[in-house]
């Protein structure tokens, strides 16, 4: 929960914009369903809005857009799909303790669970080639669009099936990652030449996940995360978000 007890300004502009997305969601202007480009943030951040302000009214009209949420959508990702819908989901079932929200959550982990791919690095998820998106047909490692992020949202149900999922999808991006001068660089994708430093395509969004996916050597006999740092955006060029979202 945000504390506002030394800006006395917040809760007057959060208040705020709570009441602007209100009175604007649900205007059938076919928003995706995700975390940071959909619906599934908007129903998390009017929840914590009105935890924040104890408004009553802001709470119910996030839980309404979250239980209105659909489980899952061709694109599997964090900020346009499934993924994201999964998080939210998860977080909402819990801190409001929601059992539907909960078995929600569950079944958008069963559709990530049946969609994952076993390329020739390892697993991956892709964007349906039919769907129509600019994501359409891709397969990425990062955390807006990728195995990161997917795999971030499986780790979180607990889930003995998706804990293991994500397991191996660390490994996968140990595998991938090039290390040079102890920072680690990815692609965006298989095949991808290694520039991508950021937070959708490269190592701020797959550092994220990777901390909280270091297998043990003690249990399961690999290795972990090689002493690396996530490349500053400053180091090499790429493509995605900027220095914002890598900092």
């Amino acid at each position: 929960m945000l504390r506002t007890n030394r800006r006395p300004r917040l809760p007057e502009a959060i208040g705020a914009a709570g009441r602007w997305i209100t009175a604007r969601v649900g205007t059938g202007d076919g928003r995706p369903p995700g975390l940071h480009f959909g619906s599934a943030g908007i129903a998390w951040a009017l929840y914590e809005a009105g935890r924040t302000l104890d408004d009553d009214r802001l709470t119910a009209r996030g839980l309404e857009i979250a239980t209105a949420l659909p489980a899952a959508s061709p694109n599997p990702d964090v900020t346009h799909g499934t993924a994201g819908v999964g998080m939210a989901l998860l977080h909402l079932g819990r801190r409001a303790g929601r059992e539907d929200l909960l078995r929600r959550a569950g079944e958008s982990a069963d559709v990530l669970v049946r969609s994952v791919e076993d390329g020739p690095d390892g697993l991956i998820w892709a964007t349906p080639a039919a769907f129509e998106s600019r994501l359409a047909g891709g397969r990425y490692y990062g955390f807006a669009h990728g195995t990161a992020g997917v795999a971030t949202f499986l780790l979180a149900t607990g889930r003995p099936d998706c804990v293991e999922l994500a397991r191996q999808a660390g490994e996968m991006l140990l595998a991938t990652a090039t290390l040079a001068d102890g920072v680690a660089l990815w692609g965006s994708g298989p095949g991808d030449e290694t520039t991508a430093p950021y937070w959708c395509h490269g190592s701020s969004g797959i550092s994220s996940f990777s901390p909280d996916c270091t297998p043990s050597p003690a249990t399961t006999g690999s290795t972990s995360w090689p002493g690396c740092r996530p490349g500053p955006s400053w180091r090499t060029r790429g493509a995605g978000c900027s220095a914002s979202a890598t900092g």
